[in-house]
């Protein structure tokens, strides 16, 4: 991963060297698509289960490319949706009588400013049709959120007394492929690897006036990205 910044910083030193070789090539456009959000989670009660769930993206994007070589960095300012679902499930015993408890509709959605900085490999004819593959990384801004650990602890009836744990900042890995045609119009599908937390609290279990464990709870998104853009 540190390898794979430094190059990209180099690269981007490399097109402010040679802004000649650059004029008239550097693309600003338009791109919006869709976030399929599937969460990881870890440290939640027993029966609890993530469900896949559909966001959208939408916001300006810039291609730069480099000089000599048939890379460009391609990086973008976007507002992001994603979402989080959880149901719950789970067979618990009233005296002798077996009792069944389910919930579903568990949900949280985030808002977010997302910047993917990626180095983009092209090939193909230019002008007319390329095909591409980019990775680099993404920078995600929380900017607001539901907190979904209120619902977690509704169901199981505890209380939720740590706030909203969800990260001011994320980050993520994107590598992904796409085609550009008529240097206009442009197709791409991305997997964000998430490399930190999105939540993460501490909860505490008590006996009585004593507390007898500690439990972390940790949630990543996993997020496919299919995406449409258009250069000016």
């Amino acid at each position: 991963m540190k390898k794979l910044l430094n190059t990209i910083t180099f690269l981007v030193l490399l097109v402010a060297l040679f802004p000649g070789q650059m004029q008239g090539q550097v693309q600003f456009g338009l791109k919006a698509g869709l976030n399929f959000n599937n969460s990881a989670f870890s440290g939640l009660a027993d029966g609890f289960e993530s469900h896949k769930t559909t966001g959208f993206l939408v916001g300006p994007v810039l291609d730069i490319p480099i000089p000599f070589t048939a890379m460009s960095i391609e990086t973008a300012v976007l507002y992001s949706q994603r979402k989080l679902n959880f149901s719950f499930e789970a067979d618990y015993m009233y005296g002798e009588i077996p009792i069944k408890i389910s919930e579903s509709g568990m949900k949280s959605t985030q808002h977010a400013l997302e910047i993917p900085v990626n180095l983009k490999y092209s090939v193909g004819l230019e002008g007319l049709a390329t095909l591409f593959i980019l990775a680099g990384p993404d920078f995600i801004i929380n900017l607001s959120s539901n907190n979904i650990l209120d619902e977690l602890y509704r169901v199981t009836n505890m209380e939720n007394k740590h706030g909203n744990p969800v990260k001011a900042l994320e980050l993520g890995f994107n590598v992904g492929l796409g085609v550009k045609l008529l240097d206009k119009f442009q197709v791409s599908a991305d997997y964000l690897i998430p490399l930190t937390n999105s939540v993460k609290t501490t909860i505490d279990s008590w006996h009585g006036t004593q507390p007898v464990a500690v439990n972390t709870i940790k949630i990543k998104n996993r997020t496919w990205q299919l995406a449409v853009a258009y250069f000016f």
